[in-house]
């Protein structure tokens, strides 16, 4: 946080202290009791949650307490130590993300309410402006993640439990020099598609790409899912290829031989063993999780194609693409069917210009951008930059490939025990639900996954304080039903 002078606290007029930042009063020089008071009683307070952005000696805090009981607060304040779970300082050890992911996490993101101080923006705008891109890049995952739980929950845990069933060999990549060039599923990556495609680079392939190979004669030395949806098979090779995947994946229940990584759930880490596979976290986009696999095992160059986000040819995909049909029937209410049709043109330029058309498109810029590499190349690049990855166009990856010699993509096997794993976590699950801990991480963890909106209503009760323990006996009746559902058809336990 830069502040535009020293940081002084000063008596007030009415004898109370007063913080003052540079040449800047942060509260009044008069009565900033009265001052907090009045500026509380004028807001208008709907949410349950409120997150306070320019706390300063806690003047604020106190006076929407007073005046808004029924709220839960978390404050962002300039000035002091942290004061707990709600409360952040920049003399914090944890930073701002880490402070919004400790509430944030399990709630809606529809329940929260953001009241800025109005000298903060004055002060300190470039501190205020950073804090709400933060907070409103958060809010925008948990939502995005609440709506795939909602959706995904229940067949990522089936999934797992029918992979731990089968029981079979768990790949890891050996580390090398090699350059690789991932081949996502925008429509730019036409222009990779040659006949010496993979000649002097390895090529790994999202699964919804695998048929434009396919039709080329072309192939993929291995391909990357995460799709755990009943759509998911379509998109499935022919072949028996090497699939990268997490465990709640459906390609994880295919015959595909398995490159396993962990998106950082605790039944992934029971049924797998901890530090085994690489851990990645979920960012809305297998391209996200795809390009931090390879990152973990490529230390040469790694190119991109296809990363469009979107094209300005308005089509929504590499052709063909597994689930044409359904994209222009529109069976599929997703976003993914809304970018067909007349639409998708018009919805393209606005990217294309800089003005992203969705939240989700949003969302996957924000997770690619994070992705650290020294060696990052998006190959003849759609229109949204993302500013980690250089452009180049194909001739000039096929250059810096020719200086780094291809070598074979080296997979080691390992045979874990992952049925006792699953066992492992049953136990655990059904001793935490006899003790009545929904808050014990793997536990409320499951919860969320089978039962996301009795998990949601009951979090935001315990804020409330009231309503907690008819909520619990709903939440538990609701995942008792599901949980021995899933193990009675999913296994033989």
């Amino acid at each position: 946080m830069n502040v535009p002078g020293p940081v002084q606290i000063l008596p007030s007029k009415s004898g109370v202290p007063t913080l003052k930042i540079g040449q800047f009063l942060w509260h009044s020089g008069y009565d900033p009791v009265k001052e907090a008071r009045l500026w509380a009683s004028s807001l208008n307070l709907e949410k349950p949650y409120v997150l306070l952005v320019g706390e300063g000696l806690g003047y604020l805090k106190s006076a929407l307490e007073e005046l808004h009981p029924d709220k839960v607060l978390f404050t962002l304040a300039v000035h002091g130590q942290e004061d707990g779970v709600q409360t952040w300082g920049p003399q914090s050890p944890r930073t701002l993300e880490q402070f919004f992911l400790g509430f944030l996490t399990g709630k809606s993101a529809s329940a929260f309410q953001t009241v800025v101080w109005p000298p903060a923006k004055n002060i300190l705008p470039e501190w205020v402006k950073s804090v709400l891109q933060t907070w409103s890049g958060l809010l925008l995952e948990q939502e995005a993640n609440s709506a795939t739980f909602r959706g995904m929950g229940r067949k990522w845990i089936a999934n797992a439990l029918a992979r731990a069933w089968k029981n079979p060999p768990v790949g890891v990549l050996e580390p090398t020099d090699s350059p690789v060039l991932l081949l996502a599923s925008g429509p730019s990556a036409e222009r990779c598609l040659t006949a010496d495609l993979g000649n002097i680079f390895s090529v790994v392939a999202l699964a919804s790409s695998l048929k434009a190979l396919q039709v080329r004669n072309l192939s993929a030395d291995l391909f990357a899912m995460t799709d755990g949806g009943y759509w998911a098979n379509r998109l499935l090779p022919e072949g028996k290829i090497p699939c990268i995947a997490p465990l709640g994946s459906v390609a994880s229940n295919t015959e595909c031989p398995w490159l396993a990584f962990t998106q950082g759930f605790h039944y992934e880490t029971f049924i797998l063993g901890a530090d085994i596979v690489p851990s990645i976290p979920s960012r809305g986009t297998v391209a996200y999780s795809a390009i931090t696999y390879l990152a973990h095992f490529f230390r040469g160059p790694i190119g991109i194609a296809g990363l469009d986000l979107v094209d300005t040819s308005g089509r929504p995909h590499l052709r063909p693409h597994p689930l044409d049909e359904w994209f222009w029937d529109d069976r599929l209410n997703t976003a993914e069917s809304r970018f067909t049709g007349n639409n998708t043109l018009r919805s393209s330029q606005k990217i294309a210009q800089g003005s992203f058309q969705s939240s989700a498109h949003r969302l996957y810029a924000r997770g690619l951008s994070e992705i650290a590499h020294p060696k990052l190349y998006r190959i003849e690049a759609g229109p949204v930059p993302l500013g980690n990855m250089a452009p180049l166009s194909l001739s000039e990856w096929t250059e810096l490939c020719q200086n780094t010699p291809k070598t074979r993509v080296r997979i080691t096997w390992r045979n874990l025990d992952l049925r006792s794993g699953a066992l492992a976590w049953k136990h655990k699950i059904e001793s935490s639900l006899r003790r009545q801990d929904p808050e014990e991480s793997a536990l409320a963890e499951v919860l969320r996954h089978l039962c996301t909106d009795s998990w949601e209503n009951f979090q935001q009760k315990r804020w409330e304080k009231k309503g907690v323990a008819e909520a619990y006996r709903l939440l538990e009746k609701e995942f008792l039903l599901k949980w021995n559902q899933l193990w009675a058809k999913y296994t033989d336990s």
